[in-house]
């Protein structure tokens, strides 16, 4: 019997984190901000790769792995641009 609802709970709690993520995905579209958007995704899709090995669903996984990686690499992308969206160059990588 306690086996039995230890299962039922975790089997509900994996379905929460999925819910979860989700609901992060659904608000990331919502946001006017890029970086927003990016961040909430970014959450949102790492959320769901956790979601995807708690249930052993390979392709959920995979896709959200990528997903991930993509909000990473546009986030970084933000993180090195000006206000004009120029992409600022390193004082190491500049040219004399």
């Amino acid at each position: 019997m306690y086996h039995r609802a230890l299962c039922a709970l975790v089997f509900m709690m994996v379905h929460l984190l999925g819910f979860g993520g989700s609901a992060l995905i659904v608000l990331a579209v919502t946001m006017r901000s890029v970086v927003w958007l990016r961040s909430f995704g970014l959450i949102g899709s790492a959320t769901f790769v956790a979601y995807g090995i708690a249930l052993g669903a390979w392709p959920i996984v995979i896709t959200n792995v990528v997903t991930t990686s993509i909000h990473l690499f546009h986030l970084r992308t933000l993180a090195n641009t000006d206000a004009r969206g120029v992409i600022r160059t390193p004082r190491s990588q500049r040219s004399v």
